[in-house]
């Protein structure tokens, strides 16, 4: 393959026979299929490249109308929603960037076949719960600490939700400053979720931008230099950054899987 290394070379072959055996299969107990509606920054290496593989299999086993796994709860879930099956893709991509992985195969976007919500095989609070369990076994962790009240997960997504509106991210303020301190409430995890699946609004963007570069140009003397990088190149320069700085506060945010790509 031209222009691609013999390690994603590699990488994509393996992708492709996992893909098949998902697209064979007749009896879903045999593999655990599970697409994370948290956000991926909060997987672990090995689930965070396993997600990447499953969504793959899903969209292939729906869109080219495969027998394999056809009824099984994950694939029947994503079956209306492509295009926010494509959009989890593109964020699971962002964070393997993120993490220094490389990426190769791209999903194309389809439009959603219909204006259902979308459900949850279980609810994104349950899936933190779910995660403990599994890394606490496995003592594997994500980029971003598992949240334990609602301020740890507000920190890391404040910037994500402010990318979508400031309306909305006024709203979501309110709404955390009426919860119990030292709770992780139901209702607020998937609140925060549904707001996530909505597009970044170009403005709000801007000031996300805008306030992470306040955080670093004390610490850099090419702040305006970086303000006239492209989308995704800002994004990466400013996580880096954060990496050389140790800054927590953005190292754990989500926004820049949410950026970083072009």
């Amino acid at each position: 393959m031209p222009g691609i290394s013999s390690k994603a070379t590699a990488s994509l072959k393996r992708l492709a026979a996992i893909i098949n055996r998902y697209e064979q299969q007749t009896s879903f107990e045999v593999i655990e299929m599970r697409v994370w509606d948290v956000h991926p920054g909060y997987l672990s290496r090995s689930s965070l490249l396993g997600q990447h593989v499953e969504i793959h299999a899903v969209y292939s086993v729906i869109t080219g109308k495969k027998q394999g796994y056809a009824r099984h709860p994950e694939t029947m879930r994503w079956r209306n929603h492509l295009a926010e099956l494509v959009r989890i893709h593109d964020l699971t991509v962002g964070e393997m960037l993120l993490r220094g992985f490389e990426h190769n195969s791209p999903l194309h976007f389809e439009p959603a076949t219909d204006s259902v919500s979308l459900t949850y095989v279980d609810s994104p609070r349950r899936q933190f719960e779910l995660l403990v369990e599994k890394y606490t076994q496995k003592n594997q962790q994500g980029r971003i600490p598992l949240p334990r009240i609602n301020s740890e997960f507000w920190a890391h997504h404040h910037y994500s939700v402010l990318a979508r509106g400031v309306e909305g991210y006024k709203l979501a303020a309110s709404k955390l400053r009426s919860l119990p301190a030292r709770e992780l409430s139901d209702s607020f995890v998937t609140y925060i979720t549904e707001i996530l699946r909505q597009p970044v609004e170009s403005d709000a963007l801007n000031e996300v931008a805008e306030r992470i570069l306040h955080l670093i140009e004390d610490r850099v003397d090419r702040a305006e230099q970086l303000r006239k990088k492209s989308r995704g190149e800002l994004w990466r320069s400013c996580f880096h950054m954060a990496e050389k700085y140790h800054l927590r506060t953005l190292l754990q945010s989500t926004i820049f899987a949410d950026t970083i790509l072009p």
